[in-house]
Order: structure tokens, then C-alpha cells, then sequence
């Protein structure tokens, strides 16, 4: 996958939009008991969809046999379907590890100051263009894996009718998010 083909995607131009939008709408310091409630909701959030996504890519990779996998790299698809699962999976983990980060140092803070805190909006932004991007990835990984499913019917579709010796008609494309 190439570095423009994730710059000029749709998940992370939204991603940069709402970044942007809340860079508006957010006053330059942040309280920090909101900004840990808004740190603890997403590390639930970020933790229960990276589990599943790994779950996802484990049984994505295990259904494959080297056939199928042929048949995907005929149609170039494999890769790109495996590049979306490894860029999605690298930024949901650093999302995670950020947003882990993040509410472990307001916790901290909220502890240690009876006054109240504040927290930089840079600070949230950052947080909120991650984590949007990686909820916005993943669902363009799930769109991929239908797509792959689809793929998978048609191949064993495909190899059946071999088998039969029935004609074959043209293929429809699949898109790859």
C-alpha cells in the first residue's frame, strides 16, 4: 500500500475534518475530569473494537488456502486487502497505547489536584483525530473482509463449476476500500 493511497482515503480525511471542526469548537484549555471521561469511554471503546478486529484477522488469514490466495493476487486483490488490515491494525494499537497514555496522566492529575486541571486542546485533537481514524479504519477493514468473503463464494463457486465443466461468464469486480 502506498503512503498516498492512506493520506487521500476517506476514513482519514473525515478523520482530519473532525479533527478540525473540534479544534473550533473546543476552548484552548480543556478540564481535565472531561477530558479523563473522554479518555475513559474511548480506551473501553478502542479496546473492545481491537479485540475484535484481531479476531477478525485471525479467522480472515486462517480461512485462507495458497489457491485462494493465488486467485487474490490475480486479481490484486490479497495484498491490498492485507495492507488495509495491517495499517488499520498498526493504527488502532497506537491509538490504544495513546489513549491508554492519555487517561492514565489525566487520572493522575485529577488526583493530585484539588483545584482542577486543564489539558492543552492539542492534546485532544490529536486524540480525537487518532481514534476517529481508527474506528473509521476499522470499519473500512470490515467492509474489506465482506469483500473478501464475497471473493471467497465466488472462487469456490468458481472451482466447482470447473470441476462440472460448466461455462463460465464474465466476473463481476470487487472494489477494495
Amino acid at each position: 500500500m502506498k503512503i498516498k493511497n492512506i493520506f487521500i482515503s476517506w476514513d482519514f480525511i473525515i478523520s482530519v475534518l473532525v479533527a478540525i471542526i473540534m479544534f473550533f469548537i473546543f476552548p484552548w484549555r480543556i478540564n481535565g475530569l472531561f477530558a479523563k471521561d473522554i479518555f475513559a469511554g474511548a480506551l473501553t471503546v478502542l479496546s473492545v473494537v481491537f479485540s475484535i478486529y484481531l479476531a477478525a484477522l485471525a479467522i480472515i488469514i486462517s480461512s485462507s488456502d495458497n489457491e485462494f490466495i493465488e486467485f487474490l493476487e490475480k486479481e490484486k486483490m490479497y495484498s491490498s486487502i492485507i495492507d488495509t488490515f495491517k495499517v488499520t491494525l498498526v493504527v488502532t494499537f497506537f491509538s490504544l497505547v495513546l489513549t491508554s497514555i492519555l487517561y492514565g496522566i489525566t487520572a493522575y492529575f485529577s488526583i493530585q489536584s484539588s483545584s482542577g486541571y486543564y489539558i492543552n486542546k492539542l492534546v485532544l485533537i490529536i486524540f480525537i483525530f487518532f481514534f476517529f481514524y481508527s474506528l473509521l479504519s476499522v470499519f473500512v477493514s470490515a467492509l474489506d473482509s465482506v469483500t473478501y468473503f464475497k471473493m471467497r463464494t465466488r472462487f469456490i463457486r468458481i472451482k466447482f463449476r470447473k470441476k462440472l465443466k460448466i461455462k463460465l461468464r464474465p466476473l463481476k469486480k470487487f472494489k477494495i476500500h
